[in-house]
């Protein structure tokens, strides 16, 4: 039923504290880019930021696509976005005011790579999402919203803590549970009847 892959895979947990490394120097250069700045805004606070061009382009620059990610709820490409990329962006949660239920095309949301410890209720408002990427986040437990995607297909969880994959089922679509480099010790029973899984990668457990 399924192909267990015991290859080495990535060194996730390694390549996780050069992420942080990163993330931090990019909050230093932010933290730099505004202290030169101010001066030519004096009326602007952070509450200002979103609403400046000039400041807005300098800390999209220093943050490397990641500002303004969320600030397009309103956009006419949302109802259209079939993918939507927000890796490696250092995210601690992801908003729950976000208008999600205008996403109904999303197939892929990749939140790998950031400092998640859960998902918003309200992002189980996505009837097509067949591949869902939260690698290197540190999630203690497989999000109870992750099991209600009716598509799914792809769910990449390496290089979280996970202990364990908790209870209830999987979406019955899934091919490919990659698991790697977590805290595991057992499988549940679940797991075993995903009929239509092809590979379960549990390497570096």
């Amino acid at each position: 039923m399924a192909l267990l892959n015991t290859a080495c895979g990535t060194p996730y947990q390694r390549a996780r504290y050069g992420r942080q490394l990163a993330g931090l120097m990019a909050l230093l250069l932010l933290f730099a880019v505004w202290r030169s700045e101010r001066s030519a805004w004096p009326q602007l606070g952070w509450g200002g930021i979103r609403g400046e061009p000039q400041l807005h382009h300098h800390l999209a620059t220093a943050t490397d696509r990641c500002v303004g990610l969320f600030a397009q709820g309103n956009s006419p490409r949302i109802p259209r976005m079939q993918r939507f990329d927000i890796s490696r962006c250092g995210f601690g949660a992801l908003p729950a005011h976000f208008p999600w239920e205008r996403m109904r095309e999303l197939t892929e949301l990749d939140a790998s790579e950031n400092q998640l410890t859960l998902l918003p209720d309200s992002i189980a408002a996505l009837p097509r999402l067949r591949v869902l990427l939260l690698g290197m986040n540190r999630f203690a437990d497989v999000p109870q919203i992750v099991r209600t995607f009716p598509a799914l297909e792809v769910l990449g969880m390496q290089g979280n803590e996970l202990a364990s994959l908790g209870e209830g089922e999987f979406p019955a679509r899934l091919t490919q549970l990659l698991l790697s480099d977590n805290r595991l010790r057992a499988i549940p029973a679940s797991v075993s009847r995903l009929h239509s899984l092809r590979r379960l990668d549990l390497s570096g457990n």
